[in-house]
């Protein structure tokens, strides 16, 4: 099912392609950037560059609910790059330590948390109010209720954890729980937020580089919804799928260019290299 999947992952990993800190900084950015997109941040690349670095907005359009995901989305991605590189296992723990960081700087000034809290609604916990899901596909707007509410969460996520484990390629596992919790909407907001960054650790755990799930059709809320629409995992799994094979893709032919262009050193007249 995933041959061609598993030998571009084999090509990269035989090419050993060095990622600098630099680029990784970038493709964070670039990350972010199209994560927020995703659920309607009208910060632009460059002002969502300008908030992570100088922690101000150079933009015209700055709603302060957006910088604040921003600021959120930074946090959590950088939690899950620091889990992956120390080995962190990714549990059910691990998750609500995501979707914590993602509305933390939201958490103190946005009034849309207020009847939450008024509910004791804490960060990093699973809801203490059901919610639904609203949507917008082929121009059609309409509502799903999630499969859990408050009294059946814990325990439907727990199902949802241990039914993971007997999944065992990365992208079926990374499907089935980015939809597991885009359907049961297990926090009380940032849920395909989370359910990205589990994808990203899990790519990253299976010796992958950072891949940037972006905002333009055919995109990773679209494969949410038709998977739903469609009761399978298949369109998720395509879309998954796809960004990474095009990105190792790219980065493979342009690992190929360098080394190419590169020109080897020659000895000197005194046996010495020159570069």
């Amino acid at each position: 099912m995933f041959k061609d999947f598993d030998r571009i992952v084999a090509d990269y990993k035989n090419q050993d392609i060095f990622i600098s800190d630099q680029s990784l900084y970038y493709k964070k950015i670039e990350f972010i950037y199209n994560s927020n997109k995703l659920e309607g941040n009208l910060i632009d690349h460059r002002g969502t560059e300008s908030v992570i670095r100088d922690r101000l907005c150079f933009t015209n359009v700055v709603r302060f609910k957006d910088i604040l995901e921003v600021k959120g989305h930074a946090k959590a991605l950088d939690n899950c790059l620091f889990m992956v590189k120390n080995k962190y296992p990714l549990t059910e723990k691990t998750i609500k330590a995501f979707n914590a960081d993602l509305l933390y700087p939201l958490w103190s000034f946005e009034e849309f948390y207020a009847s939450f809290k008024y509910h004791k609604q804490e960060l990093g916990k699973y809801k203490v109010i059901n919610n639904g899901i609203k949507y917008v596909l082929d121009g059609q707007q309409g509502n799903i209720e999630p499969l859990s509410n408050t009294e059946t969460i814990e325990k439907n996520m727990e199902h949802v954890f241990t039914e993971s484990k007997s999944i065992k390629h990365v992208i079926e596992r990374s499907a089935h729980l980015a939809y597991q919790i885009f359907i049961n909407q297990p926090f009380p907001d940032g849920n395909k937020r989370t359910a990205r960054l589990v994808v990203v650790y899990l790519l990253l755990e299976a010796g992958l580089p950072l891949i940037v799930f972006k905002a333009e059709t055919p995109n990773f809320n679209e494969g949410l919804l038709s998977s739903y629409k469609e009761n399978s995992l298949a369109p998720l799994i395509h879309v998954i799928e796809a960004e990474v094979k095009q990105q190792l893709s790219e980065m493979i032919e342009m690992d190929k260019k360098l080394k190419i262009n590169r020109t080897p050193p020659t000895l000197g007249i005194d046996n010495t290299l020159i570069f």
